[in-house]
């Protein structure tokens, strides 16, 4: 009679091996299977994501010219201001950021605090506080380091004489627009 053969035991090194194996075809199944639900499944959402991301339009004002009279002085020319503005979800203490800003800028705190309180309200997600500063200005109003405020460059339009020439020349509103 034939001796029965012994039965193998795994080793400890053997199991390690086996578990690391599972574990590894596992995670490949996974990964599998998060690829195809990107690259399937929801292929389309994800397209529209990224396109949504890279995609942006803006209409950007033409600069003015310079208006000059006859003898070459200035009548209306076009200077650097940047404008303030707040991200109001990102704003912290709507309180402190109104009255931050408004120290610096010389405009009244708790029209400030009311914008941002109404931004919060109604979901948007851009809110002016000051518009055309001094460049100084909005940069010592940067140094701050508000949460959810910044700058965003824009022209504003001067007349060195006022209004004296306004019937010949004309006059833009604070966007550029013409309203004489």
């Amino acid at each position: 009679m034939a001796a029965k053969p012994a039965a193998r035991r795994l080793s400890a090194a053997d199991l390690r091996l086996w578990l690391l194996g599972f574990v590894l075809v596992i995670g490949w199944v996974g990964l599998g299977y998060r690829l195809f639900q990107v690259q399937v499944v929801r292929a389309e959402e994800f397209q529209q994501g990224g396109l949504v991301q890279r995609l942006e339009t803006r209409s950007l004002a033409p600069d003015r010219g310079t208006i000059f009279d006859r003898n070459g002085d200035p009548l209306a020319m076009t200077i650097e201001a940047d404008s303030i503005w707040v991200v109001p979800q990102q704003v912290t203490d709507p309180v402190y950021t109104a009255q931050s800003v408004a120290a610096l800028t010389g405009r009244d705190w708790e029209v400030m605090r009311d914008a941002i309180l109404r931004g919060l309200g109604s979901g948007t997600r851009f809110v002016y506080l000051a518009r055309q500063v001094e460049p100084t200005i909005a940069q010592a109003v940067m140094d701050l380091g508000l949460p959810g405020v910044a700058t965003i460059p824009e022209a504003k339009r001067v007349y060195p004489s006022g209004t004296v020439s306004a019937h010949v020349v004309g006059m833009v509103d604070i966007d550029g627009n013409g309203i004489e």
